[in-house]
């Protein structure tokens, strides 16, 4: 048996990983459907596999904010369906802590609410 033909089933299930969210079951079973019966004793385990793709997801994410300033919330999320601002932060700095009023945000909701 190919070394090469489970090293290619092995890389689409990492591609696989990369580009879907699916869940690592999913993405298994539809990769290991169309293998060959003679290269499965010749791939890894299910959990193996399970551990590849959780490792390749792991290193698709992207660092986790260590601060508000670090937090990048697209323009397309800070506005309604009608256009109106739906994302509003305030913050002041006040003893040593960071504290956010959302009472803008708050205020349009009910003004949204009452219309």
């Amino acid at each position: 048996p190919s070394n090469a033909e489970v090293a290619k089933n092995i890389s689409q299930i990492k591609q696989k990983a990369r580009i879907t969210r699916d869940k690592p079951v999913q993405i298994i079973q539809d990769i290991t459907v169309n293998i060959s019966q003679e290269y499965y004793p010749y791939m890894p385990s299910s959990n193996a596999l399970r551990s590849i793709i959780k490792r390749v997801k792991r290193a698709e994410m992207p660092a986790e904010p260590q601060t508000i300033e670090e937090v990048n919330i697209p323009d397309s999320l800070r506005l309604t369906l009608n256009g109106d601002t739906f994302l509003i932060r305030d913050c002041v700095i006040a003893d040593d802590r960071e504290n956010c009023s959302v009472m803008d945000y708050l205020r349009g909701i009910a003004h949204n609410l009452a219309i």
